[in-house]
């Protein structure tokens, strides 16, 4: 159960444990709304092996979004100036 509502399935894989597929249940509205994210084309980078093929949407319709990793970096240097607000 999530802490601001509705309930979370995660879905292992019983080899590699890894996470491949997140269900998530939301009431919306007083409709019941499942959220269904899938992992795949796992890699290993710097030693993390992280996802590098995401889809999700409503369950039964996951290709509302697809995200395509290219290129993933751990702990990149970042100048603190990304962080100040715009003036």
């Amino acid at each position: 159960t999530l802490s601001g509502g509705g309930e979370q399935t995660l879905h292992l894989d019983s080899e590699s444990a890894l996470l491949v597929r997140r269900v998530k249940l939301w009431h919306l509205g007083g409709r019941a709304v499942e959220m269904e994210t899938t992992f795949s084309d796992f890699r290993s980078v710097g030693g993390v092996v992280l996802p590098h093929f995401i889809t999700s949407g409503e369950k039964g319709r996951p290709e509302d979004l697809e995200v395509i990793v290219e290129e993933a970096e751990l702990n990149p240097s970042v100048d603190d100036s990304r962080f100040e607000m715009p003036r």
